[in-house]
This record gives structure tokens, sequence and C-alpha cells, in this order.
């Protein structure tokens, strides 16, 4: 009974509709470090100051996933590194770690969270890929701040589900006539 409720406590949605961005990530990341009792390092840029509702709850599970996976994924005296910076209307999110050598094969981590992770940027025209940058695993995401975003030539899926933009290995990701840097 304790082992399910420790899991429930990770599946309750916070309160994050009425929060600023910043505080947004500070709730996922402490929320994070509470339960795994992994340091989070972090750059934080330039920041819009609130989102929609739904946006961040998304900025939420983006990031509670993308840390989760790099604790089931890593080295585990690694720190995960989350950068969270805005591009125009696009909110950049990285998160990178270094993989464990058994684990460094990318198709490990194709489960169901990237899944729900594509499936709720899907909403608002955005995209997530994982690659390998070097020895580190480098989850990205773009979150489009608006309905009034640009194309960055997200409307073709490719046919088996994964990225719609292209990862250069290089943390460089084309995404249509845009250029971003993770």
């Amino acid at each position: 009974l304790s082992q399910l409720r420790i899991l429930s406590a990770g599946l309750i949605l916070p309160e994050v509709e009425n929060l600023t961005t910043s505080s947004v990530i500070d709730l996922a990341v402490t929320r994070h470090r509470s339960l795994s009792g992994q340091d989070v390092e972090l750059d934080i840029g330039t920041l819009p100051e609130r989102l929609d509702a739904p946006r961040s709850v998304c900025l939420f599970r983006v990031i509670q996933e993308g840390l989760s996976n790099a604790l089931h994924h890593g080295e585990g005296d690694t720190p995960p590194h989350l950068r969270v910076h805005q591009h125009g209307k696009i909110l950049l999110i990285t998160v990178r770690n270094a993989p464990a050598a058994a684990q460094a094969d990318r198709k490990v981590w194709h489960g169901l969270g990237l899944h729900g992770m594509r499936r709720r940027l899907d909403a608002f025209g955005g995209a997530c890929q994982l690659e390998t940058v070097g020895q580190h695993a480098v989850l990205t995401v773009l979150l489009p701040l608006g309905s009034d975003v640009p194309d960055l030539g997200l409307a073709q899926p490719i046919s088996d589900g994964g990225p719609r933009w292209q990862g250069t290995g290089t943390g460089q990701f084309l995404c249509g006539k845009h250029n971003l840097h993770a």
C-alpha cells in the first residue's frame, strides 16, 4: 500500500495555472529533487512571465519526464542538466545527461513517456527529439508559445511517429528555415 501511495503522489498534477513560468520550472525541479534525491544543474535563460494553463501543465510534465528519464537511463553520479529559454515564440527545453554505457542506445529511451510527451506537444504544434551528442543523451523540446508561431517545418510527421525536425548531432537543430541551439 505504501508503494502505491508513493506512485500515486507522482501522478498528482500540481496547481500550475497560477504560477509564473519560472515557478513552474522550479516546482518540477524541486519535486524531482525531493522524489529522487538527485541534484539538477540549471541554466534558465529569458522566459515569458506566464504561460497559459495548458502550456504550464505541458512544461511541468515535459521537465518531469525528461528528468525522470535522465535519472533512469543516466549515470547515477552525474546530475542532469536542464536548460530552458525562450527563442522568439518558442520555449526551448533541453535535458542532457551522460548515458550509462549499457544504455547508450537511444532505442532504450523510446517508451510511453516520450510518446506521451510527443502527444502533449502535438496539441501546440511542438515537438521533441532525443539524440546522442558526444557522450550525452540530449532531449530537446520545442514548445510554441502561441498559436501565431511561424511555421517551423513541423507539419509533416515522420511515419514512425518520431520527431518532426532534424537534429544535427551537435546540439543544433534544423527546424524548417530556423536554426536553434540547445
